[in-house]
């Protein structure tokens, strides 16, 4: 019997080293993303969140049918037409009445939801019990005080039910919610011009004078966001660019700074 608490207890401080490795990490990668528009995938665990994942983003992320089957959650870049990307975030299951010694396990995960400029909330909309799934998920955004962040729900798994009817009645229930099946690739192409339209309205453009000798100010610029026009005028250059809200007070913050100092970014 002690052998066996032996064991536990080296089996659940490899876990938590392992926990904080992933905090680690992400914190690291959240530095590094900050600039991007952040869509995150969210709602109860089996709902197909990987599976959109992986049509959106063209990438290989594992599709399992069991609770927690991501535990880290998964980015990747998704190019949505020639103008918008979006980092993509899958994240953990949410389930009912998660047990509190489980919570700090999946803390990293749902942290990427806390830091998202979009979440996507996936339903399977023939699990029997979705609305309900809906609610729970609703209360786990509530207690990460996610709640009030602009949500995009996304109905899965059309293709397997059998009345209709109920697909009329959540549309007009939800209006301006997409209705897919992930794993047939139907209505992808709605969920891609469903995610332009909350990126479009999240998007500004501005005009910034920037003097000609600040280059890195203006590399960085045209790293974050899309230049759309840049004229020069005696030791100035004019820029006309586009981008997320987030990324706006990013650069509008450097701008200040760039102003106060009179000094290059150098």
């Amino acid at each position: 019997l002690e052998t066996d608490r032996r064991l536990v207890r080296s089996r659940i401080e490899k876990l938590q080293d392992a926990l904080s490795h992933i905090d680690r990490q992400r914190a690291i990668r959240s530095k590094n993303r900050r600039n991007f528009f952040r869509a995150a995938l969210i709602g109860y665990t089996n709902v197909g969140k990987s599976t959109i994942m992986n049509i959106l983003s063209g990438s290989n992320v594992p599709v399992e049918n069991q609770l927690f089957a991501t535990l880290d959650s998964t980015n990747r870049r998704v190019k949505l037409n020639d103008e918008h990307q979006v980092l993509l975030s899958d994240t953990v299951g949410f389930i009912r009445k998660l047990p509190h010694h489980l919570i700090a396990s999946f803390k990293s995960t749902l942290d990427v939801v806390k830091e998202a400029d979009l979440l996507l909330h996936v339903v399977d909309v023939h699990q029997p019990h979705f609305q309900e799934q809906m609610h729970t998920v609703m209360e786990v955004l509530e207690e990460l005080k996610a709640h009030h962040k602009p949500i995009l729900i996304i109905f899965n798994k059309i293709d397997l039910l059998s009345e209709m009817g109920i697909l009329q009645s959540l549309k007009t229930q939800y209006p301006g919610s997409v209705f897919i099946s992930a794993l047939q690739h139907i209505g992808v192409e709605s969920l891609r011009k469903g995610l332009v339209r909350f990126v479009e309205k999240e998007f500004v453009t501005t005009e910034l004078r920037i003097p000609v000798r600040n280059q890195k100010f203006i590399h960085y610029l045209h790293s974050v966001a899309v230049v759309e026009d840049l004229l020069y005028q005696n030791s100035n250059a004019v820029l006309t660019f586009r981008c997320s809200r987030n990324t706006h007070q990013q650069i509008l913050k450097r701008h200040r700074q760039l102003s106060g100092n009179g000094k290059n970014t150098d």
